[in-house]
């Protein structure tokens, strides 16, 4: 016997990409919230959404980041978490999210295993990030916070030389220790670079598994896949109005969440973590009916 899923067939386009749907809701319904925090009430746009992520890649690229390089993704839930993501996507980057709580040991077995020319960290981890750069055998080079390895296996990127790896702060311009400041390559405003469109055939995220048996290990999802990861669940989720972002996104589930909600114009109330009062509260007010 056959069983056969009640939803109708889905057709992936092959040049099908979740920025591409991203730029068509950003024209049709631009001023509409993307992202909300649920702590501050600060709103995303799609608009918005769109021009950061942009102004972000642009940033990426100015500084030499180019299609292929590894880039750490290391923070909690926000509003800039998703421009990052996007920003990399449509340089060609591989986004490797990392979990907020790991150790330096943890972080450091990362940046070996995918071979990252850069990590992107929220600001309140930054000491961490200093510590997995030690156990790496990697010295600080201050103001830019450069960290700078005796020796890596990387050779092919003109970002960084065979022995460096640049370090970004994600959170308020106030970086620490020197680390330059997502928000400040933002406020560059340069001129979208000439690149090629997205390869909808390549790896664009490399998140890892929770190393249950073992070393945690890392998973290649192309851009066509993580487009299907938001089309397929979009059927059954579509009379969704109002959807809560609180489970972490350096995990796979809730970056196929957010893929979904994307996909739909949806927006998503975006939380750091889980408190019983914060949740409830925010449930209440959002009328959040996917959780």
């Amino acid at each position: 016997m056959i069983f056969r899923s009640k939803c109708p067939t889905l057709s992936i386009p092959e040049d099908a990409s979740i920025w591409n749907v991203v730029e068509n809701h950003a024209r049709t319904i631009g001023d509409r919230p993307a992202f909300v925090c649920g702590l501050t009430e600060r709103t995303l746009t799609f608009a918005g959404l769109l021009r950061q992520a942009k102004q972000l890649c642009a940033g990426l690229a100015a500084n030499g980041l180019e299609k292929g390089d590894v880039v750490i993704l290391h923070s909690f839930n926000c509003l800039e978490y998703v421009v990052v993501f996007l920003a990399l996507n449509r340089l060609g980057a591989i986004c490797s999210p990392s979990s907020p709580l790991f150790n330096g040991q943890e972080l450091a077995d990362q940046i070996e295993i995918a071979e990252a020319v850069a990590i992107i960290s929220h600001k309140n981890f930054a000491q961490v990030v200093v510590k997995a750069a030690g156990l790496r055998g990697i010295p600080l080079s201050i103001p830019l916070l450069s960290l700078v390895p005796s020796s890596s296996s990387k050779q092919t990127s003109s970002y960084v030389s065979a022995s460096q790896l640049n370090v970004y702060s994600l959170g308020d311009a106030d970086a620490p220790s020197g680390l330059q400041s997502i928000e400040d390559l933002i406020a560059k405003d340069l001129p979208f670079p000439d690149i090629p469109p997205i390869d909808t055939n390549q790896v664009v995220t490399l998140p890892f598994s929770s190393g249950t048996t073992g070393r945690p290990k890392g998973v290649e999802l192309t851009a066509r896949a993580m487009y299907a990861s938001g089309a397929i669940p979009a059927y059954r989720e579509s009379k969704a109005g109002c959807v809560l972002g609180m489970l972490p996104f350096f995990h796979i589930m809730m970056t196929m969440n957010f893929h979904v909600t994307l996909y739909l114009g949806k927006p998503m109330i975006v939380l750091p973590g889980f408190t019983p009062e914060t949740f409830l509260r925010t449930v209440v007010k959002y009328r959040l009916d996917m959780i």
